[in-house]
């Protein structure tokens, strides 16, 4: 499912479509996830934290790299979801 592309690098692919994608970058401090995808994106990226061995618990920021519907109206929401799941969860 998720593709390193560089060294802490990985692609999440969100949907069928080649071009959307959400991206984890591991940092000294946790991950920072790069754009949120659309609405089935909290499961695939619940699936993409197991997958690399980690939980939500270690995602330290969320970056929106532009302002299209999918990531402007919900601003996050998808990941805070899968964050929130995992927690809850817990």
């Amino acid at each position: 499912m998720t593709a390193e592309i560089a060294p802490g690098v990985w692609q999440v692919p969100t949907t069928r479509r080649a071009r959307d994608n959400a991206y984890l970058v591991a940092g000294d401090d946790g991950l920072t996830l790069v754009d949120v995808g659309w609405a089935a994106a909290p499961k695939v990226l619940l699936a993409a934290f197991a997958e690399l061995g980690r939980t939500p618990r270690n995602l330290r920021r969320i970056v929106l790299t532009h302002a299209h519907p999918d990531q402007r109206d919900r601003r996050g929401q998808s990941a805070k979801r899968a964050w929130l799941s995992e927690r809850l969860a817990a």
